[in-house]
């Protein structure tokens, strides 16, 4: 993309904006559904992938890590766990 073709850097920051808008929505309802206990694998792990994701790391690796104990037949979820510890480190 040509950074100076204002059409599509236009569109590019509206895409932008739209995702992490409908990420801070997805997050939202996610916190909510974890905050009244739900005890379901795949909303811990979707909630730390968007909390990754927004490089909120220190809350993605709880939610990861809730994830890998009520689902410990996922390696994918370690695996992902560990990813995200990494990249803490690294920052």
């Amino acid at each position: 993309m040509d950074p100076y073709f204002a059409p599509a850097l236009i569109a590019h920051s509206q895409s932008r904006a739209s995702n992490q808008r409908r990420n801070a929505d997805a997050e939202a309802v996610a916190c909510a559904k974890a905050s009244s206990g739900a005890q379901e694998g795949s909303l811990h792990y979707s909630l730390g992938l968007l909390l990754a994701e927004e490089k909120h790391d220190t809350e993605a690796i709880v939610e990861l890590q809730k994830a890998a104990e009520l689902t410990p037949g996922q390696p994918r979820i370690r695996f992902t766990t560990s990813v995200c510890c990494n990249n803490s480190a690294d920052s």
